[in-house]
């Protein structure tokens, strides 16, 4: 039975790998000439990132749910992306229910826009900062999953460094 668990692993490892567009252009802008392709099974989602970038998981302290982290190299990190995976059941609510949950770990957010966009799954992205931070989110609720993709950077250096994660954002795909 071993033996065809890891040939079955395989092999949807390398249905995702082409379904996900393996092998296409990036989306992700290059940092340094290189892009990394994250897939985590586990959590449902697929994403391109600069390679440079280092990731780090943190389970969310309020639900126990995990929070996969990308940030810029450095002493002090100054872009970050936070993807938090929701099961559907979770985000019963639709944007409303994970803005609450956005907004509930950042309490100082201030809301600045709010509006529609093109995904593979019916998305809202939101606009705003904390006193240090300036924030896009993309708020996403796919059919088994719900995300909440939350960039930022301090607030000078966020115009400069939001063409990264509007690659990572278009590059985001849903794992069946």
């Amino acid at each position: 039975m071993k033996p065809l668990r890891g040939l079955f692993l395989f092999l949807l490892t390398s249905l995702l790998l082409a379904a996900t567009g393996c092998g296409r252009p990036a989306k992700t802008p290059e940092t340094n000439g290189r892009i990394g392709y994250e897939i985590d099974a586990t959590l449902g989602f697929a994403i391109e990132h600069p390679q440079s970038w280092i990731r780090s998981v943190q389970p969310d302290r309020n639900r126990q749910l995990p929070t996969v982290s990308w940030s810029a190299p450095g002493a002090s990190p100054t872009a970050r992306l936070d993807v938090t995976s929701l099961a559907t059941g979770e985000a019963i609510g639709g944007f409303d229910r994970l803005l609450a949950l956005f907004r509930a770990a950042h309490p100082d957010f201030t809301l600045t826009a709010r509006e529609p966009v093109e995904l593979e799954a019916p998305a809202e992205k939101i606009s705003g900062a904390t006193p240090e931070r300036s924030f896009e989110v993309a708020l996403i609720t796919g059919r088994s999953r719900a995300f909440i993709l939350a960039f930022s950077a301090p607030q000078e250096e966020f115009a400069e460094q939001r063409k990264i994660f509007q690659g990572m954002l278009d590059s985001f795909r849903i794992l069946p």
